[in-house]
């Protein structure tokens, strides 16, 4: 009987190992490869109606500049007080006015708390200028505090916040709808729940007519590789697999059975942690600050090297690592998604992490880096997020005293 080889005992281990081995390759040498069709971006995607959402991920050639600061094509956004309470609707909606002021076409709310919708909705123009990057985050709704959280308890949650979208009824404004933000990174649920999860959304979406945005979830590199898919015993195998554990054929709750009269490849035991083949766009988070080898003025290199990285993750080149042989000098990344980045920054304010210093002048430097990095696969400038609009005043401090000064609001207004 044909089954995906699992090495229940070494598999982490070996991951570490050959991510390692990767990124050395990665950084040392470029890969011969060949520029994409036009089409290339939207052949990737689940649904034809979602074009106009990928064409929202476009960049020029170049940024347009204020006062020689590259504008970024989105920022994050968290409206709290200092004591972590949500401003003002009304404030809200001025700083939105001035985001679309300053000419960056797109905001990331990590949730719909603080009535962010409703604000804005009193934007000039209805909002028809400033495309809305919307978190789902999933939290455990739980009967008490001593009860275990399960994937129902999230999906729970999830229901909550997708109803009150709904309520709202503008899913034609959603550019982008982000499923957790680096919950697999911080052990707050599994890759493979996280899996379960944006398929939950994407089927509950297929009823939302007006819905027309791209679904996926941000967790930094690592995150995406698969080792279920690291370990596969072959390409042909796995695919098969990923077809018979895609949403239109599996229930929400996970792989109870296949419907297939061919049994000689059992799925039954196969954990389906492939983040990759449920998204239509992988969304990274990086903070170059925190690599201390780098300057500001080389945060672009680390957005370039894990954009190129991870293409390789989810590309058919990673499946079946673990068995074999071929040169990986000719990757082809073949039916590899499109990588955006939705977090990513440089404090203006505290302690030195080697290389990396914090400041004014060195905040712009980094922002310039990063907003004119490249996809060595396509040719074209990475769509940066920038992280955040606002100093996020409420958040404790580490001991590098950075966490408070990302905010890049005083370089727009």
């Amino acid at each position: 009987m044909k089954r995906i080889s699992l090495n229940t005992r070494g598999y982490l281990a070996g991951i570490g190992i050959v991510l390692f081995v990767i990124l050395v390759m990665l950084h040392d040498q470029d890969a011969n490869l060949s520029d994409p069709s036009k089409d290339e971006t939207i052949a990737w995607t689940h649904n034809p109606q979602q074009v106009r959402s990928f064409q929202f991920l476009e960049q020029a050639e170049n940024p347009e500049y204020r006062d020689f600061t590259a504008i970024p094509w989105a920022v994050t956004y968290s409206p709290l007080t200092e004591e972590g309470h949500c401003i003002p609707k009304e404030d809200i909606t001025k700083d939105l006015n001035d985001i679309i002021d300053a000419g960056i076409k797109a905001v990331r709310f990590f949730s719909v708390d603080c009535a962010v919708l409703d604000a804005y909705d009193d934007l000039e123009y209805e909002g028809e200028e400033l495309e809305i990057i919307l978190g789902l985050h999933p939290y455990p709704v739980v009967d008490s505090e001593e009860q275990e959280p399960n994937l129902s308890h999230y999906i729970k949650s999830i229901n909550l916040q997708l109803a009150e979208i709904s309520a709202w009824n503008r899913w034609d404004r959603i550019a982008m709808l982000v499923v957790g933000s680096q919950g697999v990174h911080h052990e707050r649920y599994s890759r493979s729940e996280l899996v379960r999860m944006i398929r939950y959304v994407r089927l509950h979406l297929e009823s939302e007519q007006g819905f027309r945005g791209l679904i996926t979830t941000v967790e930094p590199v690592q995150s995406w590789a698969s080792p279920t898919k690291y370990n596969a015993a072959s390409i042909a195998e796995y695919k098969e697999f990923q077809q018979r554990t895609a949403p239109w054929q599996k229930p929400i709750e996970g792989i109870d059975d296949h419907n297939s009269e061919d049994d000689d490849f059992d799925i039954s035991n196969i954990e389906d942690n492939d983040l990759c083949a449920v998204v239509d766009i992988v969304s990274l988070t990086i903070q170059p600050y925190f690599n201390s080898g780098l300057y500001p003025d080389e945060s672009g290199r680390l957005i370039e090297r894990d954009v190129k990285f991870v293409k390789y993750l989810c590309s058919d080149d990673f499946i079946g690592r673990a068995h074999r042989e071929e040169n990986d000098a000719n990757l082809q990344r073949d039916n590899s998604p499109p990588v955006a980045i939705l977090e990513a920054g440089w404090p203006k304010a505290g302690r030195h992490n080697g290389n990396a210093v914090p400041g004014r002048n060195n905040q712009i430097l980094a922002i310039n880096s990063m907003l004119t990095a490249y996809d060595s696969h396509s040719g074209t400038r990475i769509p940066v997020t920038l992280h955040s609009y606002q100093d996020e005043v409420w958040l404790d401090e580490s001991p590098m005293a950075v966490e408070k000064s990302f905010g890049i609001r005083h370089l727009y207004t």
